[in-house]
């Protein structure tokens, strides 16, 4: 959002930025600065990405780690988007800015206990697994609540993309992510009880594959049921 020079000065959705800071010093009497954002071009934009993907009928998920402000997230929520979260903390907001159980997507890495617990308990659309053990920790997470968790592995293709050896990621050794053998592994064999190899994972009340898990679509950071790269 780059404000613009209008009549003059710099604007940010039509509104003088002058004006915007002068009323911001009228209901927080000494501030010095602030941040000013277009709600109604972060809804044009959502709009647009959700009509560039809606064949394909996804849920389009917006990251929280992007701004987790509640009026962003509440006005992304009334516009139907999904949520995708990283961590409890961003679950809570999630929940509290209005995203339901089907439209609330658990990201990242090393998962917690506490999450795992959260999303059992709540709900949750999907799940993305970083790792194989994470399996175990929300398959036990949903035993004890009775309750479905769809879960998705986080496949590393083996793309060398370039850049710094600490943060990329998508190759066979990235710290992140699981190898597509040990992916494939982990759906075929006798404990996780998948039914067909490749098609995901699958214990007792938890699974995953395209037919039940669905997609989704991450309008602040990508997030698919067939895996991040």
């Amino acid at each position: 959002m780059v404000p613009r020079v209008e009549s003059g000065g710099l604007a940010l959705g039509g509104v003088p930025l002058e004006r915007a800071f002068d009323s911001l010093g009228r209901l927080e009497p000494g501030t010095q600065a602030g941040w000013i954002y277009d709600l109604d071009l972060i809804v044009a934009r959502a709009r647009r990405f959700t009509r560039a993907f809606e064949a394909l009928a996804p849920l389009p998920a917006y990251a929280l780690k992007a701004n987790a402000l509640p009026f962003i997230l509440e006005r992304l929520a009334q516009e139907g988007l999904g949520a995708e979260a990283g961590s409890e903390g961003e679950l809570e907001l999630a929940a509290a800015a209005g995203f339901g159980p089907a439209r609330r997507v658990l990201n990242g890495n090393g998962r917690t206990p506490g999450e795992a617990e959260w999303a059992a308990r709540a709900g949750m659309h999907s799940i993305n697994a970083d790792s194989v053990e994470e399996l175990e920790l929300l398959e036990r997470a949903a035993a004890r609540e009775d309750r479905g968790l769809r879960v998705a592995l986080r496949v590393n293709p083996g793309v060398e993309a370039g850049g710094h050896e600490y943060i990329a990621t998508g190759h066979d050794l990235a710290k992140f992510g699981i190898a597509p053998g040990d992916a494939l592994a982990a759906a075929g064999s006798g404990s996780s009880g998948c039914s067909s190899p490749g098609a995901g994972w699958s214990r007792r009340r938890a699974c995953c594959s395209p037919a039940c898990c669905g997609s989704s679509a991450g309008t602040g950071g990508a997030s698919s049921c067939s895996g991040r790269g």
